[in-house]
């Protein structure tokens, strides 16, 4: 069996189909625990996309990328990051490769986005529809709510985080210092993740 068919073998073995009102999710259940719904704005489920259209090239990107992440690191860091200065993108890739842990969450985020032929079909639906969506009634959230950004994500634009801060009764905006869009393994992201704890286990 392929890398990528053992990635999807392993997610399918650990999914089940849940009944919601907006129709069925597949879900992969890791832990218990209190819920906290973590939200990520990824058209199709595509988490971290690469532009290629070329298959082949597009899963080999991506194998290497989960068998050997220090190796893509400071690609992208440099991918995901604006306005940071060489020496800032250079002391973000040791800060992640430098810890064992850090890698891990390094390989498995890229092994979360293969293989892409199987979001390739959510990811033209989103696109498609993307423009005719109504506006996000923040206004009737309710729940505590934990918004973090990365000041220089060369993703999502930073308004966003900002508009959905406002909107939404008491949120807590924590903007990271030079955040990139893969804020977890932003060197400051430690405010964030002490407040997502707190937000879970208060």
């Amino acid at each position: 069996m392929s890398w990528s068919g053992r990635v999807m073998a392993s997610l399918d073995a650990r999914a089940s189909v849940i009944d919601t009102t907006l129709g069925d999710v597949q879900l992969a259940r890791e832990s218990r625990g209190p819920p906290v719904l973590a939200v990520h704005g990824g058209p199709g489920g595509f988490d971290l996309g690469a532009t290629l259209d070329s298959g082949p090239v597009v899963r080999l990107s991506y194998e290497i990328a989960a068998r050997w992440p220090a190796l893509v690191t400071p690609f992208m860091v440099d991918g995901v990051s604006a306005g940071l200065s060489a020496e800032q993108k250079r002391a973000a890739t040791e800060w992640i490769t430098s810890d064992p842990a850090r890698l891990q969450r390094l390989r498995e985020q890229w092994g979360a986005t293969v293989p892409r032929e199987h979001r390739r079909a959510g990811w033209r639906n989103d696109q498609a529809n993307e423009a005719a969506l109504a506006p996000v009634p923040f206004g009737q959230i309710t729940a505590p709510t934990l918004i973090a950004h990365g000041a220089n994500d060369a993703i999502v634009p930073l308004e966003h985080a900002t508009s959905a801060a406002e909107g939404i009764a008491d949120a807590q905006l924590i903007i990271v210092e030079e955040g990139h869009h893969l804020l977890s393994l932003s060197r400051e992201f430690g405010p964030v993740a002490r407040r997502q704890s707190e937000l879970a286990h208060g």
